[in-house]
């Protein structure tokens, strides 16, 4: 529950009191009233910071389910210590309520869809100052894979308005890259790499990304592009996926590119 509902409940019920005595009194005690009516308004124009202050000292634990699934199947999180997974874990917790997840069309969001997402962000922005990826807040939750007004022709998982620092994702594609990396590509670290590139400095990488990241993962490079499904792929949000998703097998197959990558998120500078 968000503290500021609270405080308006607990600014409300006495309102309500004050009010009553008010009405049965021709209005006599209605200054009783102010107080009250001023706090609401205060807690009404400050309730993001106020929920961000309680959030940050009382970060809640993430779901037990969740945490499994990344021991399962998210090899940055199996990599970490206890605390730097504590320290992993708040940050989920804060990147999902800075995030105005939107559904469209209307429907609920399942939890896991959400924390699973904020779990890339946190993942791709461990070592960095603005882990939230802040101005990027409004994050567009499709159920299946959508056409939009910059690729009106193309069925596509995932895409990001630079313009008004949007980012859209559709469920289904996402959950199984999130779930069953062996067999599917993530679509939210790919998306939100994106992001990451369009506000820090990427490093320079080798031609034929596409078909590097292909071996990496052992997926058929046309596979990867139709799992996409827009006309263009982004170089460095290809190789920081597969850096995510298979770290291993990129510093097997190409150790110079793990290289790169591997200084790029451990020590962003």
């Amino acid at each position: 529950m968000q503290v500021s509902k609270l405080l308006y409940g607990l600014l409300g019920i006495p309102l309500i009191i004050f009010a009553y005595i008010a009405f049965t009194n021709n209005g006599e005690k209605a200054l009783w009233m102010l107080p009250f009516l001023v706090g609401m308004a205060i807690v009404y124009v400050l309730r993001p910071q106020i929920d961000w202050y309680f959030i940050k000292k009382f970060p809640p634990e993430l779901p037990e389910e969740f945490v499994q699934s990344l021991k399962r199947a998210f090899p940055f999180y199996e990599d970490l210590t206890p605390d730097q997974r504590e320290r992993f874990n708040n940050r989920v917790t804060w990147i999902k309520m800075s995030k105005d997840f939107s559904p469209n069309p209307d429907h609920s969001i399942p939890y896991d869809v959400s924390f699973g997402i904020a779990s890339c962000v946190a993942a791709l922005t461990f070592h960095f100052d603005d882990y939230r990826l802040k101005d990027y807040e409004k994050v567009v939750v499709y159920k299946t894979s959508f056409p939009s007004p910059a690729y009106p022709r193309d069925i596509h998982a995932c895409e990001v308005n630079h313009e008004d620092k949007v980012v859209l994702i559709a469920t289904d594609k996402f959950m199984m890259g999130q779930n069953k990396p062996q067999e599917y590509f993530n679509t939210a670290l790919y998306v939100w790499s994106m992001v990451l590139e369009h506000v820090r400095k990427s490093p320079e990488l080798p031609e034929h990304m596409l078909e590097k990241v292909a071996k990496v993962l052992k997926f058929r490079p046309e596979a990867i592009k139709a799992y996409i499904g827009t006309p263009d792929v982004n170089d460095f949000a290809l190789a920081s996926t597969a850096y995510f998703m298979q770290p291993q097998s990129m510093k097997k197959e190409y150790p110079e590119l793990f290289q790169k990558m591997d200084g790029y998120y451990r020590n962003p500078g």
